[in-house]
């Protein structure tokens, strides 16, 4: 696409490019901060080093991410379109993926990131259909234990399009933080547990969904049913979700369930 200014050109196909590069770098460092660096014998992705603070390198592997100057470039290329111009409209969608791709490089931290919020903020406001920001919004969010905010977000990446598991895992994971009174908080854990059901039903492989799912029966075993059946779908949740790529997030707290679950279902020690 050629602008006014022949100086400034706007190429989809360098841009698709670009997108799927990064897109692909992001996913291959999130997959490793939540499932793969569990897994015995398992490579970091190509660039990051094999010792050190995760947190500190995946800041800098951050920093390198949304530093790339093509960046900069077709967000240059972006406003030189006209407000009436043919295409315009597709600039705002690429605009809101570039903040997208930014906002998910600076959230690959472990902890809350002030940049990675104001760029997927940027992301969904100018592409309101993005599910890919809102997800990492919610997520962002939830590092700042706005759990309010994390729950608008998910819920947002649930409804922009068809189902998808990491929204529905995002409210069942925050709906159990929620809740004014007993009576809300039993509310919100029964559907926590559809919601990680649902998760389950749309890849039956995918290990973090069972490993959410276990923790949504664990939970729902205390808070509202106290139904033994309920402790044993979790060990089986949670023993589905071992044999996948992903092995938990935190290994120890599953073995923890585990053992907790055995001894609750015990006939000698009952909870």
């Amino acid at each position: 696409m050629m602008t006014d200014d022949a100086t400034v050109t706007f190429q989809q196909d360098e841009f698709d490019a670009f997108a799927k590069e990064a897109s692909a770098r992001v996913e291959s460092l999130e997959r490793f901060r939540d499932n793969d660096r569990f897994v015995q014998g398992a490579k970091p992705p190509a660039g990051l080093p094999t010792s050190g603070d995760l947190d500190v390198l995946l800041k800098q592997e951050a920093a390198k991410l949304a530093s790339d100057t093509r960046i900069d470039k077709f967000m240059q290329a972006c406003f030189y379109y006209h407000a009436d111009e043919k295409g315009s409209a597709d600039m705002l969608k690429v605009r809101a993926l570039l903040h997208c791709l930014v906002g998910r490089a600076h959230n690959l931290t472990l902890t809350y990131s002030p940049v990675a919020e104001e760029n997927l903020e940027k992301a969904v406001k100018l592409d309101p259909s993005l599910v890919e920001g809102w997800n990492a919004l919610g997520e962002c969010c939830w590092k700042k234990a706005d759990y309010n905010a994390s729950k608008f977000c998910f819920e947002n990446g649930l409804n922009m399009g068809k189902q998808n598991k990491v929204s529905l895992r995002g409210l069942a994971m925050v709906l159990r933080q929620l809740g004014k009174d007993e009576a809300e908080k039993q509310a919100n854990h029964k559907q926590s547990l559809i919601f990680a059901k649902q998760a389950v039903a749309l890849d039956m492989d995918d290990g973090q969904s069972w490993y959410l799912y276990g923790n949504s029966l664990l939970t729902s075993f205390f808070v509202n049913t106290f139904d033994y059946s309920d402790l044993n779908n979790a060990m089986k949740a949670y023993q589905k979700a071992v044999p996948s790529a992903f092995t938990s997030t935190l290994n120890a707290h599953r073995k923890l369930k585990e053992s907790t679950t055995r001894i609750c279902t015990s006939t000698e020690h009952r909870c």
